[in-house]
């Protein structure tokens, strides 16, 4: 009942309702949906004493998730799917955080100023039995990506994807430090295979305008995606932040509509540009949304922010656009699309 009680809580908004009575959504959860950084085996702060098992509790809040969310629910232990729009987008849903993900790991570096810390890629870190989306998750998709005539190969998901690195250095020298273990960052292992598939190998042909979609840091991001982002030698694996070489996909991170930001890293964000120069775009505080705008020459995503998130109405501006065109896996500054030439018109 509590989680019904939230959900129809949200419902009562007059905006929200005529979002979804004009516009089809494809849904997927995060953590809150259930508890702060769940996992398949239970959450931060899920306290079983007070609250019972943990499966009982992830149960019913699946179940108030499929009653208020435009959602077709046939499985109710997986959200994972796809959809086809045509030759021109395959869209893939995961789940990084109920089906099978492993127990994220504690930071184990204090940084002052940073009351969470720091971890490297080092120890459990590099556990290959550690998991966001777990075997038979990354088999489907796999298999999805390889099979796939789509232009563009779209995958929704929770979790920043990207390395966000409060020290950056070559992957071969294990110095980097990273800020969040609780993202693709503290998986490493899991993150690499899905590079190899992105990569290609002897069996499988290299995959080609692959575009991560992400939330649940609150904050905006676009970047390009590649397995070593600090190391210039390209021939070796690595990554010209200049040319884009070396990236095998990108990735647009949307911001919250109203919930808070990363304010506390703002005396660090010039920091984070320098030590991530595969990040090309980062707002930590603007509420807002992100477009895109997809044809077949590219991909192209738009930050819109919003002045303000405590009274009704007031206006938007366009804070930055990127592209990834065919072929290059690899952002590009882009131009505000176009609204569409004699659209339809709103339901009545």
């Amino acid at each position: 009942e509590d989680y019904r009680t939230r959900h129809g809580q949200y419902k009562l908004e007059a905006e929200l309702q005529e979002l979804h009575r004009q516009h089809p959504v494809i849904c997927v959860w995060d953590d809150h949906e259930s508890a702060n950084d769940s996992w398949q085996g239970g959450a931060e702060n899920h306290q079983a004493a007070v609250e019972g098992d943990w499966p009982s509790r992830k149960a019913r809040a699946q179940q108030a998730y499929d009653e208020w969310l435009p959602i077709r629910s046939t499985d109710p232990s997986r959200i994972f799917r796809s959809f086809e729009i045509g030759n021109l987008v395959s869209l893939a849903m995961l789940d990084s955080r109920l089906f099978a993900r492993s127990e994220p790991l504690q930071s184990s570096l204090s940084v002052p100023g940073l009351p969470l810390g720091a971890f490297t890629d080092s120890g459990a870190f590099l556990d290959s039995s550690r998991t966001l989306l777990g075997d038979e998750q990354e088999q489907w998709l796999a298999s999805l990506l390889r099979n796939s005539a789509a232009k563009w190969k779209l995958l929704g998901q929770q979790v920043m994807f990207g390395q966000l690195k409060l020290l950056g250095a070559p992957n071969a020298l294990g110095l980097s430090q990273f800020l969040n273990p609780d993202q693709w960052d503290g998986y490493p292992v899991a993150r690499n295979r899905i590079f190899d598939v992105l990569r290609g190998d002897a069996d499988h042909a290299a995959i080609d305008n692959a575009v991560v979609l992400t939330g649940d840091i609150h904050t905006a991001w676009a970047m390009d995606l590649t397995p070593d982002p600090n190391n210039a030698l390209v021939a070796a694996g690595g990554y010209n932040p200049l040319t884009g070489e070396g990236a095998l996909g990108v990735e647009f991170v949307a911001t919250s509509v109203t919930s808070p930001g990363l304010d506390e890293l703002a005396a660090v964000q010039d920091t984070l540009r320098l030590n991530n120069p595969h990040i090309k775009y980062v707002d930590l505080s603007r509420k807002g949304y992100l477009l895109l705008d997809i044809t077949e020459q590219r991909c192209q995503g738009e930050f819109w922010a919003v002045d303000g998130i405590q009274t009704r109405g007031g206006t938007e501006s366009l804070q930055a656009v990127f592209q990834s065109a065919d072929g290059d896996n690899h952002l590009s500054p882009g131009t505000v699309s176009l609204p569409k030439f004699n659209p339809p018109g709103l339901a009545p």
